[in-house]
């Protein structure tokens, strides 16, 4: 059926939900504007909102997959995803329809952020962007008290 508009919804190439990148600027700044605006409730480092709001990949893809080679998500023979039947999932993932180069889910990426990259170490300000991270990963996953590491 074509798209009625009231039930139906279709996505295309321009029309869908995907953010674009000035679709990603925007969210950054109304997210931040929150956590300002409320920090005593709003439990979500401004660096992690960067990262996940910045124009590109989240994570480095294999050329020739497309798959991301730094996920904490994917099957790469140390994580696996056990189904409800009982089986190994044969998927690249734990979210088999995802694109690499476009996923931006928490599930994944929150986790692959324990892992450091070069660029956390490059300067006090980033190896402390990468413990909030972290810190926000224990509050979210552990039920761990979380403090700002300013």
């Amino acid at each position: 059926m074509a798209n009625d508009k009231e039930f139906f919804r279709f996505s295309n190439e321009t029309d869908n939900l995907a953010f674009k990148p000035d679709d990603l600027l925007e969210c950054r700044r109304i997210v931040d504007d929150v956590i300002d605006e409320f920090p005593g409730t709003i439990v979500y480092p401004k660096a992690f909102n960067r990262e996940v709001t910045c124009d590109g990949p989240l994570f480095e893809l294999d050329p020739q997959t497309g798959y991301a080679i730094d996920c904490a998500g994917r099957h790469n023979g140390t994580h696996k995803t056990i189904l409800s039947t009982l089986k190994q999932s044969k998927n690249k993932c734990c979210m088999p329809n995802i694109d690499c180069a476009e996923c931006r889910l928490l599930a994944t990426v929150l986790p692959s952020r324990l892992m450091p990259k070069d660029r956390d170490a490059q300067s006090a300000q980033t190896v402390r962007d990468w413990l909030n991270i972290c810190q926000y990963w224990s509050w979210f996953y552990l039920n761990e008290p979380y403090q700002q590491i300013a």
